[in-house]
């Protein structure tokens, strides 16, 4: 009898499963929950958010597997399978908030999302860490220690997951995507997408190779001194507040080419965005050059039109919704980055053997996007790579386009994020 029961019930379930529509009756959970399980194997894994809609689910996990965690967020369909995985990793300064998933209805991981992806985000510890109270290993935490980072999340997910992926960073983070490539192949990774990664031919740029190795120079002999982070996104999350309350307020900042009077917050902000590439920075005072000189112009394209009266200046921005800001400064975590990871960097830029990567490693298709006045074509490394014998290497430089606009751009979805999937 116990027997006729059990087979009973077994026909039972085969009849409700039947029934129950394929697509949810397999992918009701999805995979968030195995990324959970697995992580949670290795260390202790902390809920940070957890988000369900109707379409999607979205979940941010802190990964404590050493004293500052590493944050890994999770953005899935939830009633489709993924065809493959997109591990997005963002620059140092930023998280996955800020960089990938703003403004939030309409960000450029939805769109890997609803093109098929399963997303999942590396925030390096940085973003956490208390600048107040730095640990002092943040001294070794270079290209070489984002990109451990990075592979110990990558190694235990590849086995939960068990879907060809893709890496997509930008800045800093596309640079880790380079140097993760060269070391870690496998046949599931099928392609990298670097957006905005500047560098420079020396037969083109030669004074740009040289003020790499100024900049080296002078980012080591700030970490001697014992400063060991620069604090560029926090400063950047301090003025677009204050600008978004008081934007008429008298920034203290003098306006150029002698005129009369002091930007305005908001002034201030939008000349800062435009024209990103001729402020000073952090190495100012030791190098005379301005803090983001790699650049072309800025992070946004936009205009700006003096007046006699700094109340009567008029600017704006032309690719982002200059309302973007507030919600992007909002999740903005402690807003600073590693001078280790800068000064690899600027090691690697300078083509002095500071920093090498070994670009013959690099064997997945490459998709490098640049913005016209960030990047643009300052894309050595591309060329880097193909001469070690990687053809297929492809650049779109987006015209009109400032660093910040490749994400945030109100267009972005139709005049950029298609060249990082096709």
């Amino acid at each position: 009898m116990k027997k006729f029961d059990c087979l009973v019930s077994a026909v039972i379930c085969v009849m409700v499963l039947a029934l129950w529509p394929q697509e949810a009756r397999s992918y009701h959970r999805g995979k968030l929950h195995q990324i959970h399980a697995a992580l949670a194997k290795r260390a202790p894994v902390e809920w940070i958010h957890y988000e369900n809609t109707d379409d999607w689910r979205w979940g941010e996990l802190a990964f404590n597997d050493e004293q500052y965690p590493l944050t890994i967020d999770v953005l899935e369909n939830r009633h489709s399978r993924p065809d493959r995985v997109a591990f997005l990793v963002t620059p140092s300064g930023y998280n996955f908030r800020n960089n990938y998933f703003a403004p939030r209805e309409k960000n450029i991981a939805h769109f890997l999302r609803e093109n098929g992806y399963l997303v999942v985000s590396i925030t390096f510890r940085e973003d956490v860490m208390p600048e107040d109270n730095l640990d002092p290993s943040v001294r070794e935490w270079g290209i070489e220690k984002h990109v451990a980072d990075m592979h110990k999340i990558v190694r235990i997910l590849r086995r939960a997951v068990r879907l060809p992926y893709e890496f997509i960073g930008q800045s800093s983070g596309a640079v880790c995507i380079m140097d993760y490539a060269s070391k870690f192949s496998h046949p599931w990774f099928e392609k990298i997408g670097l957006i905005d990664t500047d560098s420079f031919d020396p037969d083109i740029y030669p004074e740009k190779v040289a003020y790499s190795g100024i900049t080296y120079d002078a980012i080591a002999q700030l970490m001697d001194e014992g400063i060991l982070v620069d604090t560029f996104a926090a400063d950047f999350k301090e003025l677009i507040f204050a600008a978004a309350l008081y934007p008429e307020m008298d920034s203290g900042q003098p306006r150029p080419e002698g005129l009369p009077g002091n930007f305005t917050l908001n002034g201030l902000l939008h000349f800062s965005l435009i024209y990103t590439a001729f402020l000073p920075g952090l190495t100012s005072p030791i190098t005379g050059l301005p803090g983001e000189w790699v650049m072309i112009q800025g992070v946004c394209n936009g205009y700006y039109n003096f007046d006699i009266d700094p109340l009567q200046d008029d600017f704006g921005l032309t690719k982002t919704d200059h309302q973007v800001m507030p919600i992007v400064a909002a999740d903005i975590g402690q807003g600073t980055a590693p001078l280790a990871l800068a000064k690899d960097m600027y090691g690697l830029l300078a083509l002095s053997g500071d920093y090498t990567i070994d670009w013959c490693g690099i064997e997945e298709r490459v998709v490098m996007v640049n913005g016209e006045f960030s990047s643009g074509d300052q894309s050595y490394y591309g060329t880097l790579i193909q001469n070690a014998g990687n053809s297929d290497v492809t650049l779109s430089i987006i015209n009109g386009y400032g660093y910040a606009d490749l994400l945030w751009g109100t267009d972005a979805e139709a005049e950029v994020w298609p060249y990082l999937i096709d």
